[in-house]
């Protein structure tokens, strides 16, 4: 995380605040100077330094206070830049206080002789429903939340977390019983709501409203968001300060203007300086020139009369392309003043320049010439300027974005109520594009196009787009260097953000695995659960299309085991031990867990930057024989010698498809993973050395198994049979822990098979056609509902006799169905020894033991 508010040396309990940020309101407070200063209730004062936050963000430095002070606030700043602890410990900090306050007047009012039989309908503390409500973006943020207010507030406040809709009436009951904070989403809230026997909530008491990431959350509910803020805009006066509101974003949204203008909203604090140039509706202009015209058509627009009145900022990436310009402009337009900052020293008369500048009068045209570099350091002093002219962009995202802050003055304008910019008053920002930089010249247009800040691309720009994009995506999909898979599309067939991801979102020949099935089935153990969607394993038993009998492999696994204690006695002589020299994603290595001193093989997925200070460097790795990833340093990672690297690792990964978490979801909250783990537990609590999980390889790639279910068998000894006892993908649906959706696999499948994971079309080869037929039996393919039908099952006996069939029956069990001439015997697919029969002149599906092999 990176710091943007360090502590003093000499004193620790003083910081100073170097990086400015936007804020508008009235009577705002001044910043934060010492930790001393900190006004949270003691309990939460203390908890916050024992939880070791010692950096504090620019946003923090006001919303503490200001939320303190009662004030309806906006909070916009990039991912990680401390918007949710903006508000935590004051909101806490808040509830202690109404609640203790509620407290000494029901004591007042039942010490009172005359009121003493009265009921006290008025407290706080015994009513149903929440003082304050947060809601978050998804079920983890709910988790997060909910674990930083009980680290902060321990067992002060009663909280209650709500997510998803498996234990809705649970979470009501909770309500009903009175709470101090209800963390939730949108949707889970509206059905908490929607109750008509008994109101949940009472609209009356709630005080405090927050939406934490209302950008992701209204754009997939935005009716729904409106409608909540209408709905709580009645039961209370916003004017009268009773209902507070909290919000923060990543990015500026118009809506916010409305909130701001009908009082919603008292102070707006926005950490990204690009956001607050969105926000004062910055005319963005990209133009894409020859670079031998390109010095040439700028100072066109330079002495247009538009300019010739505006501050204007001309920023360069490059010290050479300064000095290059500037000799450009004394020869071509020598009445055209500069002032050029080429160097970081002397900074208190570089200050006094830009100081000069900016209070220059209107009509003489002054440019000024910086590099990125010199900006980054003496941008707290520039503020006022109309005109930013980015002549070649930015090494990085950051700083480009960090460039627009040279406005920050002028954009106070367009937030005020009685003020009505012209459009000749609206900042301006060029953007002269060049073939440097394509990585944050991809990621540019994303977000121009995304914020709506340029209509239509134009062809030009669309193909050099598209060109950009697939130089990426080819570069991480080379034979000769492997990049590990995006987890986003392994989950959803997509990337969240591809324009910050590093990661590659396809499958490629190198995911094609030697030692997994491509179809069939396996029986396995379960190692872990990462969630309800995703497991590791241990596989016990493959068994492939074509062949009825499963294949133990036990031996395999003794042999892998046997090799592991071989590794340990082997990375325990150290002169063995040897740190890797070279360290390349998807290798393989050795690491050491210090607690146990057992030596682990892993695969390398991830590598940090290095630096040139230091040698070491971050590096994430996955082991391949036990569950879990680790992040740790390069000097850590030792040499996994070749005899170690053959045996096949005994870890799988296993990710059920087709479905997905509630209300666009992207991840499982942890007491749903928590009750599904529990049912696995429930149900294997008694298990032995035949019991077993199965399920039907759909798709392999790399070390995972994609499969649409799995479901688990006991043995029964006395009938020496197995016994169908859970299925995942039922008791998922039934109980409303996740929901279907059918399209994410069928678009990992197509790109598995462009990559030749899997062959396009279901094709046979004549050999694999011969061991497909037994005694002359073909497989067809009948529906369910045909089954139910007693005379159509008759019809299919008396004319298709020595045909089997492969039925699925109620989406739970596979079965094979032969029919001959006095009956209908059905084998369960996954077990040697389950045979039944159907007995045709009853209703089905009555089914009872036949026999067993």
């Amino acid at each position: 995380m990176e710091s943007h508010m360090k502590f003093d040396e000499e004193d620790p309990t003083i910081y100073s605040n170097n990086n400015k940020i936007f804020l508008y309101g009235n009577e705002i407070s001044e910043p934060l100077m010492r930790l001393d200063d900190l006004k949270f209730a003691r309990n939460i004062r203390e908890n916050f330094f024992k939880k070791g936050f010692r950096s504090i963000f620019p946003i923090q430095n006001y919303s503490w206070n200001e939320i303190l002070k009662r004030h309806s606030i906006l909070m916009i700043g990039p991912r990680y830049s401390g918007t949710t602890i903006a508000y935590i410990p004051s909101l806490l900090t808040l509830l202690l206080k109404d609640i203790q306050t509620q407290k000494i007047e029901d004591e007042e009012v039942y010490d009172d002789n005359e009121n003493k039989d009265k009921e006290i309908t008025s407290s706080l503390y015994t009513s149903q429903g929440p003082l304050a409500i947060i809601f978050a973006k998804s079920s983890r943020e709910v988790e997060l939340i909910r674990k930083l207010c009980v680290d902060l507030s321990k067992s002060s406040l009663k909280i209650v977390a709500a997510s998803g809709i498996w234990n809705l009436t649970t979470k009501k009951i909770e309500l009903l019983n009175g709470c101090d904070l209800l963390i939730t989403t949108l949707p889970c809230f509206k059905r908490l709501d929607d109750c008509d026997i008994i109101k949940i909530f009472d609209r009356n008491k709630i005080r405090y409203i927050v939406l934490d990431g209302f950008d992701f959350i209204y754009e997939k509910f935005d009716k729904e968001v409106i409608q909540i803020l209408k709905s709580f805009y009645k039961y209370d006066s916003i004017e009268e300060n009773k209902l507070q509101f909290i919000i923060t974003a990543t990015k500026w949204d118009e809506v916010f203007r409305v909130l701001y203008m009908q009082s919603f909203i008292k102070i707006i604090l926005i950490d990204n300086f690009i956001e607050a140039a969105i926000m004062a509706r910055t005319r963005f202009q990209i133009v894409i020139e020859d670079e031998h015209a390109k010095d040439l058509n700028l100072l066109k627009r330079l002495k247009s009369n538009e300019w010739r009145q505006f501050k204007t900022l001309i920023l360069f990436n490059q010290f050479s392309e300064l000095v290059a310009y500037k000799k450009f402009i004394k020869d071509e337009a020598p009445e055209i003043s500069i002032i050029s900052i080429e160097s970081i020293k002397q900074k208190k008369a570089i200050n006094e320049l830009c100081l000069m500048w900016q209070q220059e009068s209107k009509g003489r045209m002054t440019l000024l010439l910086m590099t990125d570099e010199v900006y980054q350091i003496h941008c707290a002093i520039i503020e006022r300027v109309q005109v930013i002219i980015h002549y070649s962009l930015s090494p990085s995202w950051t700083k480009f974005c960090r460039r627009f802050g040279a406005s920050i003055d002028h954009y106070k304008k367009f937030v005020e109520k009685n003020n009505q910019p012209t459009e000749e008053e609206r900042p301006v920002a060029i953007i002269l594009l060049n073939d440097d930089n394509v990585r944050e010249f991809s990621r540019l247009l994303h977000f121009l196009q995304d914020r709506r800040l340029i209509k239509q691309l134009s062809n030009e720009m669309h193909q050099k787009v598209m060109r950009i994009k697939e130089t990426v995506e080819r570069s991480k999909m080379k034979n000769d260097e492997e990049i590990f898979i995006c987890q986003n599309f392994l989950k959803f067939a997509d990337s969240s953000n591809d324009c910050d991801c590093n990661q590659r979102h396809g499958f490629t020949n190198r995911d094609i695995n030697s030692f997994l099935l491509k179809s069939g089935y396996v029986k396995f153990l379960i190692l872990d659960i990462f969630n309800p969607l995703h497991y590791t394993i241990k596989i016990t038993h493959t068994r492939n299309d074509l062949n009825s009998s499963w294949i133990s492999q036990y031996d395999k696994i003794e042999q892998t085991e046997i090799a592991l204690k071989e590794l340990q006695l082997y990375m325990n002589n150290k002169e063995n031990e040897k740190t890797a020299a070279v360290i390349k994603i998807g290798e393989l290595y050795c690491i050491k867990n210090i607690p146990t001193h057992n030596w682990y093989r892993c695969k390398v997925i991830f590598i940090g930057e290095k630096s040139d200070i230091s040698p070491t460097y971050d590096v994430i790795v996955s082991f391949i024989d036990k569950s879990g990833k680790k992040m740790t340093k390069s000097i850590y990672v030792r040499e996994l010698p070749e005899k170690f690297k053959k045996y096949d690792p005994l870890a799988t990964e296993l990710r059920i498809i087709n479905m997905t978490p509630y209300d666009f979801d992207k991840h499982f909250d942890y007491e749903t993973t928590n009750e599904v783990a529990n049912e696995i537990c429930r149900i294997t609590r008694n298990q032995n050395n035949k019991d077993y999980f199965v399920c039907k390889i759909d798709l392999t790639a790399a070390n995972t198994i994609f499969s649409e279910n799995f479901q688990y068998f006991h043995f029964m000894k006395e009938l020496n049979l197995d016994k169908f006892q859970f299925s995942l993908r039922q008791y998922l649906l039934e109980n409303n822990f996740a929901m279907k959706n059918e399209n994410i696999f069928d678009k990992i499948k197509s790109n598995a098979v462009k990559a030749g994971l899997i062959l396009p079309v279901n094709t046979v080869t004549k050999d694999e056609k011969a061991k497909g037929v037994v005694n002359d039996q073909k497989i067809v393919h009948i529906e369910e509902e045909t089954l139910k039908d007693n005379k159509r099952v008759i019809e299919w006996r008396q004319s298709n006799t020595k045909i089997m069939f492969k039925m699925k029956v109620f989406d739970i069990v596979e079965y094979s169905l032969f029919v001959n001439e006095d009956n209908i015997v059905i084998r369960l697919i996954y077990s040697d020894t389950y045979i039944m029969k159907l007995d045709v002149g009853k209703s089905w599906p009555e089914l009872f033991i036949l026999n067993h092999k």
